[in-house]
């Protein structure tokens, strides 16, 4: 487990992250912030230091960005591809 301290990095794939989430209330049927609720247990349980998060989506993870936008130890981008 990565944060055990055997490996230096990971990857986790998640889906419905609910990335409009804002701080401090829901937005575009996302009612928690799964992906930010993670990190903070990971920084709290095991002192986890730097974070990124790639949101890649057809729109603006605009609540990830919102909870993380004024914090240095969390990388966050969001890539919007539209096909056709």
């Amino acid at each position: 487990m990565l944060l055990s301290g055997c490996n230096k990095n990971a990857y986790a794939l998640s889906s419905l992250s609910d990335h409009h989430c804002l701080p401090g209330q829901s937005m575009g049927f996302c009612l928690l912030p799964n992906i930010p609720i993670a990190i903070e247990a990971a920084k709290a349980m095991y002192g986890a230091e730097k974070v990124a998060v790639v949101d890649w989506d057809v729109h603006h993870g605009n609540g990830t960005q919102a909870i993380y936008y004024h914090r240095s130890n969390v990388l966050t981008l969001s890539l919007h591809l539209r096909f056709g």
